[in-house]
């Protein structure tokens, strides 16, 4: 492959190993190309996902494990469906710490959920 032909997802992935920021082609495949149905979805995740990484980071701070998982799981299929696949795998890791009740792990991934919305914020709001 010429280096004129880069995939546009390697370079938001950036590296063979992480998992993709933004997955746009995904995004437009699961709407058939619906550009307005995207940007709809896109603006809906906007506006709710902050308030949702609030209730997690109350949930954190309380150790309640089980709303940490409710609202990893929801911060999860979320991300998915507008192709935030980055915070969708962090999601899914604070998940199932939530489940097996490490802490100290759910700390961790909490400020790595919190740069990934950051990141995948920048990117959809190109879209």
């Amino acid at each position: 492959m010429e280096k004129t032909q880069i995939d546009e997802s390697f370079l938001i992935l950036g590296t063979h190993t992480e998992p993709l920021m933004f997955d746009k082609k995904g995004l437009f495949e699961r709407t058939m190309n619906d550009e307005k149905l995207a940007k709809d979805l896109i603006a809906i995740f906007l506006r709710e996902m902050p308030e949702c990484l609030k209730e997690l980071s109350t949930y954190v701070e309380r150790r309640d494990f089980n709303n940490i998982s409710f609202y990893a799981h929801k911060i999860k299929g979320a991300s998915a469906n507008i192709g935030g696949v980055a915070l969708s795998s962090s999601a899914e890791k604070m998940e199932k710490a939530a489940i097996e009740c490490e802490y100290n792990r759910i700390v961790t991934i909490m400020s790595d959920i919190e740069k990934q919305f950051d990141i995948l914020t920048n990117h959809i709001k190109e879209v």
